[in-house]
């Protein structure tokens, strides 16, 4: 009696199935091609693997400092300051404006330099000075590096590369001459209608939507670490890390930079040390 029932296999009914009526050549043309899919599939997850492991300890991105060159014409003319409130003021605001439209006079608040800059293989970038007496390649801060480096996004500010060498220890970014957002808004002699206003803050919201998908918490999200382009594009940046980024000062953040940090710190952290979360730069 020969089976019928769609459940009867031959393991089960040997006597009335028999022998398979599938000769050699019809096995090996059914089974060869299963056997190249999953070598495929074995070879590809070994090649990411590996090439996820090879950007994980290349050190491309490591940057030569002798080799940025300091350009004065450069640092003069595109450089963007911070205009500090003299110590005797009682004001916490401060009055930011684009370098080469500064004039003071001897009563006219101090003035610092905001944004370092310097030409490394023939265009300008910024450079982040981080003040520190040691410093090592870690697994945790080349993890960082990856993690940047594999980021890309019109509205973030590109990572070239960092320098390691004590006491020349620099993060390396893209540089944008009209200054960071506070630098255009403050500035008076930049009339901005809402246009602009909201083309700014689009922007904004675009490069932290990207973050937040990968996962990324920018932590310090201002207006200071808001950098408009040339193309007057509003662009993140001091995002990533943050391993890299810690100083070793002896000295602590002064007035006006702690009161700036409380401003933009969402309540629940102002009396608590939890890391930051992404709940806290949709509060900024």
């Amino acid at each position: 009696m020969r089976c019928v029932m769609w459940t009867r296999t031959c393991a089960t009914c040997p006597a009335d199935c028999g022998e398979c009526p599938m000769t050699a050549g019809v096995k090996t043309a059914i089974g060869l091609p299963v056997i190249v899919v999953f070598i495929s599939f074995t070879f590809i997850a070994v090649w990411f693997r590996y090439q996820k492991q090879k950007m994980f300890w290349d050190e491309s991105w490591v940057i030569d400092f002798s080799e940025i060159k300091q350009d004065q014409l450069a640092r003069t003319t595109m450089g963007s300051i911070m205009s500090v409130p003299n110590a005797n003021s009682d004001s916490n605001a401060s009055c930011v404006t684009a370098l080469s439209s500064c004039t003071g006079g001897p009563n006219a608040p101090r003035k610092q330099l905001f944004t370092h800059t310097g030409i490394y293989d023939g265009r300008t970038v910024a450079i982040k000075r981080i003040q520190t007496k040691t410093f090592s390649l870690t697994k945790t801060i080349r993890r960082e590096v990856k993690q940047i480096r594999e980021l890309d996004h019109p509205n973030l500010c590109k990572f070239f590369g960092g320098c390691v060498e004590v006491p020349n220890v620099a993060i390396i970014t893209e540089y944008c001459p009209k200054g960071s957002l506070n630098d255009v808004l403050l500035n008076e002699e930049i009339p901005l209608n809402w246009g602009f206003r909201f083309s700014f803050a689009t922007d904004i919201a675009r490069g932290m939507s990207y973050l937040h998908h990968h996962r990324i918490c920018h932590g310090r999200l201002k207006s200071p670490n808001c950098v408009i382009d040339d193309r007057w594009v509003c662009k993140i940046t001091d995002f990533c890390l943050p391993t890299y980024r810690i100083e070793d000062l002896a000295e602590g953040p002064n007035t006006y930079q702690q009161r700036l940090r409380e401003v933009y710190m969402p309540p629940e952290a102002q009396t608590s040390s939890l890391e930051p979360t992404l709940q806290w730069d949709v509060f900024r």
